[in-house]
Parts: C-alpha cells; sequence; structure tokens
C-alpha cells in the first residue's frame, strides 16, 4: 500500500481506508493496524492524551511499517489474541470507564501507558514540568520529544519570536515518501516553510512517532512501576538540578532537529560544536563539527 496524504484526524479516522479493516484467519496485518488504530482512537480522540499531528502521524507510520515493510507481525499477534482471550484488549471495553489514564488496559498499542510516565513522558499542560534523568529508554524517547520543544521556544525567543507553543502548535505532517526520501527536517520544511515553529514542531512531533511506533513493534513492555498513577513521584526519583546555572543564565540550543537540545552557556564558559557542548577554556570548535584543545591547530 502506498503512503497517503494526511488529513485532519477525525477526517483520517472516518475515511473508508483508515476504517477498522475486516479481518479473517491470517490476516494479521489488518488485526494489527485495527488495534493500533483503536489505540490512537483512544488517546487522541477520547482522552485528548495526544496531539491530533501526533495521530496523523502514527498513523501514517504504522499503515507504511505494517503493510509496506517486512517485518515479524507474530508477536504483535500474540498479544492481540491473548487480549482476545483473556478479555484485555481495547475492543472489549464496554466504556471508557474501565480504562482511566494512567491504567494499564493490556492492549497491544496503549498511549495510555505513557500518560505520567518516568521524568519526561508528560503532555499537555504538564510537559514543562519534565526534569530529571531519564528512567528507561522510553523515557528517553520523551525527553527529546521534550528538549526539543524547549528549543523550538529557545530558537524563536532568539530569532524575536516569543509566540511559540509546541505543544498546541498546529502544523502540516508530511505524507511518509516524503519522510523517507528527504528525512524528518526536510519533509517537514517542505510544507511548512513559512513558519520556524511549524517546522520545528513537526520535526519533534514525528520524530518522537517514529521512535514511539519503532519501539511498540520491536516488543517493547512498558514498565508499569514508573507511572504517576502507580506510585511513582518525580521529586523523589527525578533529580533537580542544583547549582548556579540551573534557574538563571542564558539558555541555547546545541544540535540539529529533531534531536536539538538545550544548555547553559555559563557565561560563556560553555559552547556548541555541531551536535555537542564543550568547555570553552580548555576545547575550541575547528569548522564547526568536531573540539579540540584550545593550543591545538584545527587543520
Amino acid at each position: 500500500m502506498g503512503a497517503r496524504g494526511l488529513l485532519p484526524f477525525a477526517a483520517v479516522l472516518a475515511a473508508t481506508s483508515w476504517a477498522p479493516r475486516s479481518v479473517s484467519a491470517g490476516q494479521g496485518q489488518e488485526a494489527v493496524f485495527n488495534t493500533v488504530r483503536a489505540g490512537l482512537v483512544r488517546a487522541v480522540v477520547d482522552d485528548g492524551m495526544v496531539k491530533e499531528q501526533i495521530g496523523e502521524a502514527l498513523v501514517n507510520l504504522a499503515e507504511h511499517v505494517i503493510f509496506d515493510q517486512e517485518i515479524d507481525l507474530s508477536d504483535a499477534m500474540e498479544k492481540i489474541r491473548a487480549d482476545k482471550t483473556n478479555g484485555t484488549g481495547y475492543s472489549t471495553r464496554s466504556s471508557k470507564k474501565k480504562c482511566k489514564k494512567g491504567k494499564k488496559c493490556g492492549s497491544m498499542f496503549e498511549l495510555e501507558e505513557l500518560w505520567g510516565y518516568g521524568c519526561f513522558c508528560n503532555f499537555g499542560d504538564a510537559w514543562k514540568t519534565s526534569h530529571g534523568k531519564p528512567i528507561n529508554a522510553v523515557d528517553e524517547v520523551c525527553q527529546r520529544l521534550y528538549n526539543c520543544y524547549k528549543c523550538a521556544i529557545i530558537d524563536g525567543a532568539e530569532e524575536g519570536s516569543n509566540e511559540c507553543d509546541p505543544s498546541t502548535q498546529k502544523y502540516k505532517v508530511p505524507i511518509i515518501k516524503s519522510v523517507n526520501d528527504k528525512g524528518t527536517y526536510g519533509a517537514c520544511s517542505e510544507v511548512n516553510s513559512k513558519n520556524n515553529c511549524k517546522l520545528r514542531t513537526c520535526t519533534c512531533d514525528l520524530n518522537f512517532a517514529t521512535e514511539l511506533l519503532a519501539y511498540y513493534f520491536e516488543g517493547l513492555v512498558v514498565d508499569q512501576e514508573v507511572a504517576h498513577a502507580n506510585g511513582f513521584e518525580m521529586d523523589k526519583h527525578c533529580t533537580k538540578c542544583v547549582g548556579k546555572y540551573c534557574g538563571g543564565g542564558n539558555k541555547r540550543c546545541c544540535g540539529e532537529y529533531p534531536v536539538r537540545f538545550p544548555y547553559n552557556t555559563q557565561e560563556g564558559r560553555r559552547g556548541c560544536c555541531w551536535k555537542k557542548t564543550y568547555n570553552t577554556n580548555k576545547l575550541q570548535c575547528c569548522d564547526d563539527t568536531f573540539v579540540k584543545s584550545i593550543t591545538a591547530d584545527c587543520s
């Protein structure tokens, strides 16, 4: 199946080609796609957990991975069969009340597992409360989204705009073919070239969706011990920055979107060289690519 252009999320779900598909024995691809779709309906439409654009990206990426790539779906199918047998899957729930945010519901693709999770999986207005060091690989994915959002704000302010809010910013999501051909930044730039906030937010969200979906298809088990609803407390387990430059100082960003990250310049003591920061008292950036001793020759 070829990648499609993206519609508003409600329209995507209503479109005939995106509707739940009739599944018969052996139709593993359709069964997996329907399960992913159900999880997204719940997270985006029912609970409002993530933005529509992230939902759109996940639907398109899921279609591409499931139908266009030759991947082993046996683990996913086993989980779906277990859900059906045990009555834990999305399709078995008679009402939303049976599965509230933060509760593990059992379905193969449950974004609710990440609603308030670890140190960085905080969504909506709560995303700015994230801090500390990521607890695990899933939390690292959320940290990259957090860092990317922070840099969209910081870079916008440096350009004279204080209006960028990535958590609510709407933008056009590129089709998967464009992402495959031009990369995340190039594809997002093609459809959001006139607005840097839209462009940057697009790269942040698309990278988050890509990494998250990859983890699910790799058989990721989300450790629910670090879910906030199960007693995980950020104040206890997410280390807070301590020191002179934690709350203040000049913040800038380093790296390239969508993996750009903020850092404190420490009054000029730290600089950025392409994708890493360095001590400017001891090192120098050569050709904006690599660092060497401040006494060394860059040539």
